[in-house]
């Protein structure tokens, strides 16, 4: 359960009563009704929630995490009050969290933020990157920190709440194992490299034959002994050539071009393709090895699947402890209220 950014998947439905004015011939201006960024949507306790607070939040949001559309005006207007009705209920859990750190006893002090900032630092090369990086966010190092304190404060919670989550046997290991055997089928997969010279299929006949020529120039260099991953690197047209010398890494059937993985699944280790020839052009493909299809067995998985099941009870332990705390909450709206469970996804 993450609370530091919701994930919300909406769909691409069309605004069905714009398209009906454009068939009419009508013009497209549907008046909005203002927005009273003041008027309170929920309260509990002294607490309260303001409208302008929800709209902050969704436009704070909207560029990660809806897709298509990169704002919250491009969505439908069905949409956009889903959309809305999932900030209001995801600041309201949040702050439910925040406000029960007193009484849990739980305390986030300046080195845990400071520690915190510093990691988030090692992934940018230098102070000047990481200054950069808060600008295009259009954050402050002072709203780095809050936010930083304000999630670690949630996390601590959550492991408050969940710290006393009865264990998971190894029966109910087993029993998962047992009810779940389309889990632990593993397909077969190849690992395997090539050297891509691009033609697209509406080049022309010459630029399709210098393509060609090329090619095979390359292939008669490697039956010579010359090394795979330098002539990819020098030469081939796909980003793994400069990347990993044309290291693709393991791949299932279903990733990569028909053409393509019916050769490298037909190859043998170390084997040298003949030309392969797909919709973007010609490959020379190189196999270095392969799995084969099997059913992965509960001694190899038995730790992941603790841990998972570990992790789905605690879920289920605080969701249960925040609901509880939840019912204190009034909405102004009743529609506000309730979301439908499988539209959560925290």
């Amino acid at each position: 359960m993450t609370f530091g950014m919701p994930s919300v998947t909406l769909g691409q439905n069309t605004d069905t009563k714009k398209e009906e004015l454009k068939k009419e011939g009508a013009k497209e201006t549907i008046k909005e009704e203002p927005v009273n960024m003041d008027a309170i949507v929920a309260r509990w306790g002294d607490r309260v929630i303001k409208e302008g607070d929800v709209r902050k939040e969704m436009d704070k949001n909207a560029p990660y995490i809806l897709y298509p559309a990169r704002s919250v005006s491009e969505l439908p207007k069905e949409e956009q009050m889903q959309y809305r009705r999932k900030m209001l209920n995801f600041i309201i859990d949040r702050r439910l969290i925040q406000d029960s750190a007193g009484e849990l006893k739980v305390v986030v002090n300046d080195e845990d933020t400071s520690k915190g900032i510093a990691d988030i630092k090692k992934h940018f090369p230098d102070e000047q990157a990481f200054a950069s990086a808060l600008k295009q966010q259009q954050m402050t190092a002072k709203d780095l920190e809050s936010d930083i304190r304000r999630d670690m404060t949630i996390r601590k919670v959550i492991d408050t709440v969940t710290a006393t989550t009865p264990t998971v046997t190894e029966q109910e290991v087993a029993n998962y194992y047992k009810e779940n055997p389309e889990r632990f089928k593993q397909p077969e997969e190849v690992w395997a490299s090539h050297i891509l010279v691009s033609a697209d299929k509406n080049a022309s006949i010459a630029d399709r034959e210098a393509a060609r020529k090329k090619i095979e120039a390359l292939r008669k260099r490697l039956l010579a002994g010359e090394d795979f991953a330098q002539l990819a690197k020098d030469n081939s047209d796909c980003p793994s050539g400069k990347r990993a010398g044309g290291d693709l890494g393991w791949f299932k059937r279903g990733r990569m071009l028909k053409e393509f993985e019916n050769v490298a699944f037909a190859l043998k280790l170390g084997e040298l393709s003949d030309i392969v020839e797909t919709p973007v052009g010609y490959h020379i493909i190189k196999v270095h090895e392969k799995h084969a299809e099997r059913v992965i067995s509960l001694e190899e998985v038995k730790g992941d699947l603790r841990r998972d099941l570990i992790t789905k009870k605690k879920g289920e332990v605080f969701e249960r402890w925040l609901t509880e705390r939840k019912k204190q909450v009034v909405f102004t709206n009743q529609e506000d209220k309730d979301i439908p469970k499988e539209e959560v996804k925290k």
